[in-house]
């Protein structure tokens, strides 16, 4: 099958901001290894650090489609 598009539309790479690291030190809170910040357990406490009181919503997470930041950040703030 071949195909002969007009048009390819391709998304951004999303790379952590420059600050991230310094952050995630001074918190003293994980990183994935691509840079993100990394929550205490995906399954059982997404918005969760493993430090007590500190919540992770949105693309400081990993890269997500708005829709999936908005409900991470409504969670975040009911979280406190």
């Amino acid at each position: 099958m071949t195909f002969t598009p007009d048009l390819v539309a391709l998304s951004m790479a999303i790379a952590p901001s420059e600050g991230t690291a310094e952050l995630a030190n001074k918190l003293g809170v994980p990183l994935s290894p691509e840079g993100f910040f990394m929550e205490a357990h995906l399954k059982m406490r997404p918005m969760d650090f493993m430090v007590e009181g500190v919540f992770v919503a949105g693309m400081a997470h990993y890269p997500k489609f708005i829709e999936e930041a908005i409900s991470n950040a409504q969670a975040a703030a009911g979280r406190r």
